[in-house]
């Protein structure tokens, strides 16, 4: 009898430890799928630049944006989430819509690099007056 639980026990541990070899957590890029940015504003004029982010399985969560400056006229809008997995993972796309403000500081075509999918960036231009 001793025999055969210490057998389900062994078993039972390796299977547990065969679980751990497969989960996986990481943050990485997702895509842009909308954006929308005005064309033309004013100096100090608030803007608001709407983006939709989406993945494509249930294992992200936490999507985000971020929007970075390289200089005075050039940002760079991305999009972000956590994926975690053990191996397998809900067919569902995830979304994440956001609205962000932005207020131009000079006159000038502000160039906005959006990431919509990894590895292809599109470019868009806002004409401040």
């Amino acid at each position: 009898m001793k025999t055969k639980l210490s057998i389900i026990l062994l078993i039972l541990l390796n299977a547990c430890a065969l679980d751990k070899n497969y989960y996986i957590k990481k943050v990485d890029a997702v895509n842009i799928s909308t954006i929308s940015i005005p064309k033309t504003s004013s100096v100090s004029q608030k803007i608001q630049i709407y983006a939709q982010a989406e993945a494509p399985n249930g294992c992200w969560s936490n999507l985000y944006f971020a929007l970075n400056k390289y200089d005075a006229f050039n940002y760079e809008l991305s999009a972000f989430g956590t994926f975690e997995s053990l191996g397998y993972c809900a067919e569902m796309m995830v979304y994440k819509d956001s609205v962000i403000e932005f207020e131009p500081n000079a006159k000038g075509t502000y160039y906005f690099h959006i990431t919509q999918v990894p590895y292809k960036v599109n470019v868009d231009t806002l004409i401040v007056e």
